[in-house]
């Protein structure tokens, strides 16, 4: 299925929309992801109304409403708040139907509240959170069960309600909020309390747990320019191999933001893994900052083929938009498994193709 839909996309993307649809309608098995990346294309390109209809071709509820929230993201971004208050409604009424159906599908409900992060507040996510809300208490006293109370509060914690999201806390079991703390500690860390995101975290009971949301405040403040922060929330990280891996990856994300930064870390990389763990972020990062000898030293340590295939991949596309085809050539030749092999020249190839596409477009400014 994953090949129809490529096949049907580029298909849609270059104006041969009814040929996409013949083509994933003729598949047989499931379909809902590709409609769904056809809706979206779609949308993206102009066409709401046929996107909203190939939407509506999904059969699932979850995928049909999740497909439609996209959409009036997509609409709400481009300024038009009543294609996303269209699409929206109609995610309403797929929520109200499955839910008739099964009460568990009242999630949808928080899909639908939580599109308030990225389009502002609208008559149709109040309703959804007030749906949700409505619902999780019913199904508390009524039963005793509260999955969808915390659905509730993470859905608060997702929008900016960090109150209303520490209050339902409250009424949860010990334990079952770990998820719900997480959300809101990296909502903190975006509004810039470092200090208030971490004391959030402290109370996270499952180390692993901890350690997830501890790893995305890194990111979150490494993304805000704040290197000291992230390394202070990787400081706290309990796990040496999760603690390797935030630090590969806050890195990387800094190279990739051309931040100075990325060389410090990569440097502390080395002192706290002895380059042996998470290589695979630091070689691409040498490949993002240039440094292809380092690179290439570290892929040559690593002994596992399928070890190699991601960074390949990408350090070969980075060769090659840097001016520097033949060494990503030479990269992809000297690999001796087939496996990571092909994924190099992949890169490659992609790289090649990205170049061409950027000097195509800027010839056509030119003229």
């Amino acid at each position: 299925m994953l090949a129809i839909g490529c096949i049907a996309w580029r298909l849609a993307n270059s104006g041969n929309t009814s040929e996409a649809l013949s083509l994933i309608r003729g598949t047989k098995g499931r379909t809902d992801s590709s409609y769904q990346q056809l809706a979206q294309l779609l949308v993206q390109k102009g066409d709401f109304e046929q996107g909203l209809r190939i939407a509506h071709l999904i059969n699932e509820p979850g995928p049909l409403a999740d497909t439609l929230v996209r959409l009036a993201v997509l609409r709400a971004n481009d300024g038009d708040r009543s294609g996303a208050g269209r699409a929206l409604d109609d995610a309403l009424g797929v929520a109200e139907a499955a839910t008739a159906a099964d009460f568990r599908n009242a999630s949808i409900f928080s899909q639908i509240a939580s599109a308030q992060a990225e389009t502002g507040e609208t008559p149709e996510t109040s309703i959804a959170l007030a749906r949700l809300s409505a619902i999780a208490y019913e199904r508390k006293v009524g039963s005793g069960d509260t999955a969808l109370l915390r659905d509730l509060a993470a859905t608060e914690a997702r929008v900016g309600n960090i109150s209303n999201a520490t209050e339902i806390i409250e009424e949860l079991p010990e334990g079952s909020a770990d998820w719900v703390l997480m959300l809101i500690s990296e909502e903190v860390a975006r509004r810039g309390s470092m200090t208030e995101a971490l004391a959030v975290s402290s109370k996270i009971s499952a180390p692993s747990t901890r350690d997830c949301a501890l790893r995305e405040i890194a990111m979150i403040r490494g993304r805000a320019g704040h290197s000291d922060d992230s390394l202070e929330a990787i400081d706290k990280m309990t796990n040496p191999s999760s603690r390797a891996e935030a630090i590969g990856v806050l890195a990387l994300e800094q190279a990739e933001a051309e931040d100075p930064a990325a060389y410090t870390t990569l440097q502390l990389w080395r002192e706290e893994t002895d380059g042996g763990k998470s290589r695979e972020f630091a070689a691409v990062t040498y490949g993002l900052l240039c440094d292809f000898l380092s690179a290439e030293r570290i892929l040559s340590s690593m002994e596992e083929p399928e070890g190699r295939v991601w960074p390949l991949w990408n350090l070969t596309n980075f060769l090659v938009n840097k001016g520097h085809a033949q060494e990503a050539f030479d990269i992809a030749r000297q690999e001796q498994s087939a496996y990571p092999k092909v994924y190099a020249l992949l890169g490659t190839a992609t790289g090649i193709l990205d170049k061409i596409e950027s000097e195509s477009k800027a010839e056509s400014h030119r003229h």
